[in-house]
């Protein structure tokens, strides 16, 4: 099955897929993480945050105290294996997918995030249309569940606000249709509301009935979500 979770720019996607793929590692299943947006640097500075709750403001200026802290921790689950090619296309998301599996079965497969990747029509449209069914016929392939980010377009911004919904996932109507289940990550990021309040809005089930809306408080100096 193929799951989308959307947000806009900066509303904590990336650290709430990273915390997935750190809690399902600990209990002893393999992750592939296809982390097309970042590069390895930061994608290991946020991993870090997540695993060990490290104040992101230690990396802006590195220490030989903090180095020494950094030594002393336990090392990063290595069920947990990153990828970091952008601009893939399904085909060679799939091969990927593929050689990983000759040295031990995957569980799960992240996404971060499917606007990177590539397709071949001419039109924006046309491209993630193609991106979003490569991504479905994937995971029917590999039977594995996989997790895809997603952007979304700037229609919440022009209505001023408001929860979001499926029709402002960005550039494709695919994505909702070949997705199994649909969430939004929604926050407030001005400073005299809640600035640690993180929703998680779930807008599809194809399995399901209903929506549902959930409210996390996230510190997000270490990425750390309460109840999750």
């Amino acid at each position: 099955p193929k799951h989308v979770i959307a947000a806009r720019p900066r509303k904590g996607k990336s650290m709430f897929a990273l915390k997935i793929a750190v809690n399902v590692a600990r209990k002893g299943f393999r992750v592939l993480y296809f982390s097309m947006e970042m590069s390895e640097q930061q994608t290991m500075t946020r991993y870090l945050q997540v695993v060990h709750n490290i104040n992101g403001d230690k990396f802006k200026k590195v220490t030989d105290k903090f180095l020494e802290e950094l030594g002393s921790l336990t090392p990063p689950n290595e069920n947990v294996i990153f990828c970091y090619k952008s601009g893939l296309t399904a085909e060679e998301l799939e091969s990927y997918i593929i050689k990983e599996k000759e040295h031990g079965n995957i569980d799960l497969v992240i996404i971060d995030h499917m606007h990177i990747m590539r397709g071949n029509g001419k039109e924006m449209t046309q491209q993630y249309t193609e991106v979003s069914r490569g991504i479905k016929r994937v995971a029917m392939n590999q039977t594995e569940p996989i997790i895809t980010l997603a952007q979304m377009n700037r229609e919440t911004e022009k209505r001023g606000g408001g929860e979001p919904k499926l029709s402002d996932l960005a550039q494709s109507g695919a994505i909702e249709q070949d997705a199994e289940t649909v969430l939004f990550i929604d926050r407030d990021e001005d400073p005299d509301s809640n600035p640690n309040e993180l929703k998680l809005l779930g807008r599809k089930n194809r399995n399901g009935v209903g929506f549902f809306n959930l409210k996390y408080l996230v510190d997000f100096s270490t990425y750390r979500i309460k109840e999750f």
